[in-house]
């Protein structure tokens, strides 16, 4: 008798914790598939607020002076999501006329490198075509950014007497100050300057870096150029239409 019982009673025990952990299991698929969820949402939310648009894609290629075949490839990227973002870096695609690839450049140094939202920065960089015989075997730039999202403070910084000039050889360049407004100093300074022609269309970006160290409340001029570029492009440019923004890759010691 007494062994029927504990055989009943070991049976009966078995079997509660065999629903136990049933249960146990099945709360665990419960939470598992509710943090799935809660993730997909967050990663759906974190892309709909990171959003940029290539609003406006420009090139043009000529041969140089030693013969060879370069085009420039430039566009206007603006922030359309709810967050501010960094561009990390920007793919520019140089397209045939049969939609073939002939090259691919990367840019790294963007400026300004973080995005408000409905802000707008400017890229854009030279290329040598060695796969093309003629200029205009050249169809288009294609323009794809990668953005993060922005951890860092955006640079006091301010850009002011900006000045667009094109001598008698028909070479352009941009003038300026750059001014650190905060109380940190700042260092190796990336600026873009932006050609546009009177309609106000984008048709080159020019670089420059300033290798000083700018005090808070100080400032340091700069010019930007770039006379590799050909004349017939240089001819459009309306300087009074010359923009400019500026970046540190250092800031913090005060």
């Amino acid at each position: 008798m007494n062994l029927w019982i504990r055989s009943g009673v070991g049976l009966l025990l078995g079997v509660l914790l065999l629903t136990g952990c049933q249960s146990a299991d099945g709360d665990n698929a419960e939470k598992r598939a509710k943090m799935a969820k809660e993730e997909k949402a967050a990663k759906k939310e974190e892309k709909e607020s990171l959003r940029v648009a290539v609003n406006e894609e420009t090139s043009k290629a000529w041969r140089d002076k030693k013969g060879k075949v370069k085009a420039i490839g430039a566009a206007a990227i603006r922030n359309t999501g709810k967050k501010a973002v960094e561009l990390d870096s920007v793919q520019l695609y140089f397209l045939s006329k049969d939609k073939k690839l002939l090259a691919k450049k990367e840019v790294l140094a963007v400026v300004p490198k973080i995005l408000k939202p409905g802000e707008t920065a400017y890229v854009g960089g030279v290329h040598e075509l060695t796969s093309l015989k003629e200029p205009d075997e050249l169809d288009r730039v294609s323009v794809k950014p990668h953005v993060i999202p922005a951890l860092k403070s955006v640079p006091e910084i301010k850009l002011v007497d900006i000045k667009g000039d094109k001598d008698r050889k028909g070479k352009v360049s941009v003038k300026g100050t750059v001014k650190n407004e905060s109380t940190k100093e700042m260092k190796d300074i990336l600026l873009s300057a932006v050609l546009k022609d009177k309609q106000g269309r984008l048709l080159a970006v020019l670089h420059d870096y300033l290798n000083v160290k700018i005090p808070g409340g100080k400032s340091a001029s700069f010019t930007a150029e770039d006379h590799t570029l050909p004349k017939e492009l240089m001819k459009q440019v309306d300087v009074n239409q010359s923009e400019v923004e500026a970046y540190p890759l250092v800031s913090g010691k005060q």
